[in-house]
């Protein structure tokens, strides 16, 4: 929780393409959750729309781009820091430009966690956001020829291990319960300076760290080569291009219905969280009302429970999306006919009914009670749907969100 009123003040940054949709998809379903929950929040928008590719070529030569890149992260560090100096915990962003996100995600020290889990292995991936090509800069005087530099540092090495491990803990139940930790990069193109800083620092910690090249981790990886709990430290490039195969491995879902989240390791910022949809800014179909919006729900979900102290509302979340597929609501990615309006309204919908509230305990003295089974809207209700079911009438954005008003940090 966060500032004297002991509100959950979130942040929410929105960038082009479908980002203005899944930002309504997002205010909904907090709106819908604090009540549920009888948690208060505050979100705080900011007030920039920030560019994403097709919006940034768009602006004209190439040092207008470049200048728009650090335009954007100029704001959005500005914003980041304003979050903190509120004691915000977190935020949610839809998708913008590489350019401005890898420059926001150096100067802001970010690593991004996700994790994957079958009935042998748990998985932890660890992103390592700070360093490597995509977090390099181009020399583009030229029109044929871009030069793009970029760097490695041992003291960012050391602290992504350490962070890893940390979370990785926590996420296991403690260091010793951690199987094995593994790290892939892309090792011998950097000499072997990067191989000495990972061997050499888990000696200093404790730990055996198995350092492999990005290909040899596939291998062993669809070998299925390690069991019990694992943590795997990954390049950037190397876990962004193997997110969503690693999805599909572990059958966690697709990029347009999975959400991760990044924390923060700057100074003045340290330990905020990042929340952000896997899929991108999608600006092929922006504004047509059919982005898929499991991947907001979710995240909202994981805020209020991780942030808001909103026990359950993962869990909930997860079976309310089920259900509400279940009962036909999917958007045209999917295989369905339903706009991102009546998926939110539906999965919204199951979860406020399906179950009694979260904070409801029965009473020690509590005496008999007369249990009525309605038969006639139970499994005889039309498409076997229970009343928990959503029904397509009464789904609208209205419903879902009726009153919802964002406070903004100034520009």
């Amino acid at each position: 929780m966060s500032d004297v009123s002991n509100r959950l003040v979130v942040g929410l940054v929105t960038g082009g393409g479908t980002g203005p949709e899944v930002a309504v998809v997002f205010r909904c379903a907090l709106e819908h959750l604090s009540r549920f929950h009888e948690a208060p929040v505050d979100i705080v928008e900011c007030p920039h729309r920030f560019s994403t590719f097709f919006s940034a070529i768009a602006s004209g030569s190439v040092r207008e781009m470049r200048r728009g890149y650090e335009h954007d992260c100029a704001l959005y560090l500005d914003f980041v820091r304003e979050l903190a100096r509120r004691r915000a915990p977190a935020l949610f962003r839809t998708a913008m430009d590489a350019q401005t996100l890898y420059l926001a995600r150096v100067r802001l020290g970010a690593v991004k966690v996700d994790s994957f889990d079958t009935p042998d292995t748990r998985i932890l991936v660890v992103r390592d956001c700070g360093q490597g090509f995509y977090t390099g800069s181009n020399d583009a005087e030229s029109q044929d020829v871009v030069r793009r530099t970029c760097e490695f540092r041992r003291d960012w090495t050391e602290r992504v291990i350490d962070h890893a491990l940390a979370i990785a803990a926590a996420h296991f139940g403690g260091v010793e319960r951690i199987d094995h930790v593994l790290a892939a990069y892309k090792f011998h193109l950097l000499d072997r300076r990067l191989a000495d800083w990972v061997s050499e620092h888990g000696r200093h910690r404790g730990v055996s760290i198995g350092l492999f090249q990005p290909d040899t981790m596939n291998r062993n990886l669809l070998r299925d080569s390690y069991q019990g709990n694992v943590l795997i430290i990954g390049a950037n490039e190397w876990v962004d291009i193997m997110h969503v195969a690693l999805m599909s491995w572990y059958g966690t879902g697709t990029h347009e219905t999975r959400a991760a989240h990044s924390t923060y390791l700057a100074e003045g910022v340290t330990g905020m969280v990042e929340y952000q949809t896997v899929h991108g800014s999608a600006d092929d179909i922006a504004g047509q009302g059919v982005v898929n919006p499991q991947a907001t729900l979710r995240a909202a979900a994981a805020i209020m429970e991780r942030h808001g102290s909103c026990d359950g509302a993962m869990g909930r979340m997860e079976d309310s999306i089920e259900r509400a597929c279940q009962c036909g609501f999917n958007t045209p990615d999917e295989g369905g006919d339903h706009t991102t309006e009546e998926v939110t309204g539906a999965v919204l919908d199951v979860y406020g009914r399906s179950a009694a509230r979260v904070g409801w305990t029965r009473k020690a003295d509590a005496g008999q009670a007369l249990l009525i089974i309605d038969m006639q809207n139970d499994m005889c209700a039309p498409g076997g749907c229970s009343p928990t079911e959503p029904s397509r009438s009464n789904v609208t954005w209205k419903a879902a969100c009726p009153s919802w008003t964002a406070t903004t940090v100034p520009a």
